[in-house]
């Protein structure tokens, strides 16, 4: 009777660590990689606004070479403060599974206004005008391809909302498992009560020690630093969120470790001091 209760209180000790682990993972996933409000705060963090608009200045610096128009028609055809509201929008369709589209008409507005003053309006000639309107066409995409970075933020939307939807399903009910199973490793050992809490701790040692681990692989494996997706302004977000994350599971991991070691000697001091009574 006490091997098959040791070896069912080892399998629940494994069951305990596991769920643990995804508990934990999914709490992790959800307040950040999932949560826009962090994304956002994210984006204030590394710059990302005033970046990208640095970063559309020179984009649409490059087209005019070839247009024939001076460098001022692009003068004060869009605001820092409009970049981040097409920002935030795009961050809404990924979060809010939306498809709301950035406007541009206030940008090509403002774009047409800038040549015709540049441009003397009588020697416009209707091909002048055509060429014009194909520029301020090109100029739009240019502004929202570098807003909205499709199809790749597409992507990202499709995945967050279909890792959202399962994640709910089960975000209710999973922070209830490691509590149930702990509860029944104390009733199975109730007779031995220390026995019981030892299991549970080697359970949060297993846990804590597998999460330093993950972290100590991610490390060695990604150099971080030199990540590069879609842009360096991007790229720069992606680093603060994975860095915040393996920062998050170092101090998790750690508090686990340190708990189960608490719990194990505070067990092993019990056990002493119910000998030294009998």
């Amino acid at each position: 009777m006490k091997i098959f209760k040791n070896i069912v209180s080892i399998i629940l000790a494994f069951l305990l660590m596991a769920s643990i682990l995804l508990t934990v993972a999914v709490q992790i996933v959800s307040s950040t990689i999932l949560n826009k409000d962090y994304i956002l705060g994210k984006l204030e963090e590394a710059n990302y606004y005033n970046n990208v608009y640095e970063q559309i200045k020179d984009s649409l610096a490059g087209y005019i070479g070839p247009s024939g128009l001076d460098e001022e028609v692009l003068e004060n055809i869009y605001t820092r403060e409009q970049v981040k509201d097409d920002i935030n929008l795009i961050i809404d369709n990924i979060y809010e599974n939306k498809n709301n589209e950035i406007n541009t008409e206030e940008i090509k507005e403002k774009l047409n206004n800038n040549i015709e003053e540049s441009v003397s309006t009588g020697l416009l000639t209707r091909e002048n005008r055509k060429s014009i309107e194909e520029f301020t066409d090109k100029i739009a995409e240019e502004y929202v391809q570098n807003i909205s970075h499709d199809p790749y933020f597409e992507q990202i939307g499709k995945i967050v909302n279909k890792v959202k939807v399962v994640l709910n399903n089960i975000d209710g009910i999973i922070i209830f498992v490691p509590i149930v199973i702990a509860i029944i490793l104390l009733l199975i050992n109730i007779k031995q009560i220390s026995s019981g809490i030892r299991f549970l701790a080697i359970s949060i040692l297993a846990s804590g020690a597998i999460g330093l681990i993950i972290e100590i692989y991610i490390k060695s494996k990604i150099n971080i630093s030199n990540i590069l997706i879609i842009n360096d302004s991007f790229s720069e977000v992606i680093k603060n969120v994975i860095n915040n994350i393996l920062n998050n599971i170092n101090m998790m991991s750690i508090t686990a470790i340190v708990a189960s070691l608490v719990l194990i000697i505070l067990t092993n001091i019990i056990k002493v001091n119910s000998k030294t009574i009998e």
